[in-house]
C-alpha cells in the first residue's frame, strides 16, 4: 500500500520451464491490478508483441513475445502511472557463446560460436550493469516518463565487430575468433534460453518493428554516462570475474 515505485520484469520465456505461458501471463496481470491504487510509479519491462514482428518478417520463425506485449496493453488500460522500457540483447551474453580452445600451437584462443552464419547480423545490446541507473533515474523523473515507451540500447553491432573489439582489448591475453554453428545445435548445445538469442541475431536484429523502438539517443538522454559496449569491455579488462567468464587467467 502507498509504495513509490516497482520495476516489473516478466521472463516469460524461462517460465516456460515451469509453467505455462497462459499461466505467467495471467500471474503478470495480477501484479498489474495489485500495483493500481497502490503504486505511484510501475516501470515494465516488456517487448514488442509477435504479430508485428512476424508481420515485418513473415520468413522468420520468431519465439512466441505476445504475452509480455499483451501484459503491456493491458497495463494501458488501468489507471496507473507506468513507463514501459524495451530490453535489448544484454551484452553479458557474449559470454555465453565463448569457449576455450588450443590452436595449433598449443595456446589458448577464445571461440565464440555464433548461431546460422550470423556474423554480419547488427544485434542490438546494452550492458545489464547499465539497467539499474536507468531505472532510477525514470523513477526520478517518473512524471516526465509516465505513459512512455523507452527502447533501451547502446550499441548495434556484428559478431565480427565484437570479435575485433575483443582482439583490441584482450590482444596481450589471448585471441578470438568465430564460428558459425547451426542453430539447432547451438540451443541443443546450451539450453532454451540461447534460442532467444539466436532469434536476436536470425531474424529480430532486422526487424524495423524492433529495431525503430529502441534509439541510442533516448538512452543517453536517460543515462548520459550510460557505457558502450567497447567502454564496458575496457572498464572490466581486469576485473577477475569478467576475466574468469571469459576464460581467462
Amino acid at each position: 500500500q502507498d509504495m513509490d515505485g516497482a520495476f516489473l520484469v516478466a521472463d516469460l520465456q524461462e517460465s516456460l520451464k515451469t509453467t505455462d505461458l497462459e499461466t505467467e501471463e495471467r500471474h503478470v496481470k495480477n501484479i498489474i491490478n495489485a500495483c493500481e491504487g497502490r503504486v505511484r510509479h510501475l516501470i515494465f519491462s516488456t517487448m514488442e508483441s509477435s504479430e508485428a514482428v512476424n508481420t515485418d518478417l513473415p520468413e522468420k520463425e520468431l519465439l512466441e513475445f505476445s504475452p509480455k506485449a499483451r501484459a503491456a496493453a493491458y497495463a494501458r488500460s488501468k489507471s496507473l502511472s507506468v513507463t514501459f522500457v524495451l530490453v535489448p540483447c544484454y551484452s553479458e551474453v557474449f559470454f555465453d557463446m565463448m569457449e576455450v580452445r588450443k590452436d595449433d600451437a598449443g595456446q589458448d584462443k577464445l571461440v565464440m560460436k555464433v548461431p546460422g552464419g550470423q556474423e554480419d547480423a547488427k544485434v542490438m545490446v546494452m550492458s545489464v550493469e547499465e539497467l539499474g541507473p536507468c531505472v532510477a533515474n525514470i523513477f526520478d523523473s517518473y512524471e516526465c516518463f509516465a505513459g512512455h515507451e523507452i527502447g533501451l540500447v547502446t550499441d548495434f553491432v556484428t559478431a565480427h565487430e565484437v570479435k575485433s573489439m575483443l582482439n583490441d582489448v584482450f590482444s596481450e591475453d589471448i585471441a578470438v575468433e568465430t564460428e558459425s554453428v547451426e542453430t539447432k545445435e547451438w540451443v541443443e548445445a546450451r539450453d532454451t534460453y540461447m534460442r532467444d538469442l539466436g532469434q536476436l541475431f536470425a531474424g529480430l536484429s532486422h526487424s524495423k518493428a524492433v529495431t525503430s523502438r529502441h534509439s541510442l539517443a533516448k538512452t543517453y538522454q536517460l543515462v548520459p554516462n550510460v557505457r558502450s559496449l567497447r567502454r564496458w569491455v575496457e572498464q572490466n579488462r581486469d576485473n577477475p570475474t569478467f576475466r574468469e567468464k571469459l576464460g581467462l587467467r
